[in-house]
């Protein structure tokens, strides 16, 4: 059951880090204003359909791998968690539904409002899911060094 857990954890973790990473290839890659409507779609249906269920499907595998928190690794998982999944829910997601409204009306500034507050919260959840895994990294090594977890050879 572990080992189906874990494979589950890291289809979640690829899911949520691949599309965001499509998103702003995408991104940058558009040359035009139809383009750029297809992007912006493209983005929308992925976060809705893609990562926000990668986000809940990496978070909730991670809490039933940990278990009940009790060791402030397990705590600040957590808590990071929910953080990642608040930025997502209360800024990522109206921003892109934002975004993509602003450009159907051709209003250019809200547009790149949007836009700039998409990046600036998708930044922060990249830059605390990042320290999730080193986080996740660092505590294994401190089980092998305590050894809970035998060196690989």
């Amino acid at each position: 059951m572990r080992t189906l857990l874990k494979t589950i954890h890291f289809l979640g973790l690829s899911l949520f880090l691949g599309s965001i990473v499509s998103y702003v290839v995408i991104g940058i890659v558009v040359d035009s204003s139809a383009a750029q409507a297809f992007s912006r779609t493209y983005v929308l249906t992925g976060t809705t359909w893609v990562t926000i269920p990668a986000l809940w499907v990496l978070g909730l595998t991670g809490i039933m791998l940990s278990g009940i928190p009790g060791a402030l690794w397990q705590k600040v998982k957590i808590i990071g968690f929910v953080l990642v999944a608040l930025n997502t829910h209360v800024f990522i997601l109206p921003a892109i539904s934002n975004s993509v409204y602003f450009l159907k009306q051709g209003e250019q500034d809200m547009l790149e409002q949007a836009l700039h507050t998409e990046a600036v919260a998708g930044f922060v959840n990249l830059a605390l899911t990042i320290t999730l895994m080193v986080v996740a990294v660092g505590k294994l090594r401190a089980a092998r060094r305590a050894g809970q977890y035998p060196e690989r050879s």
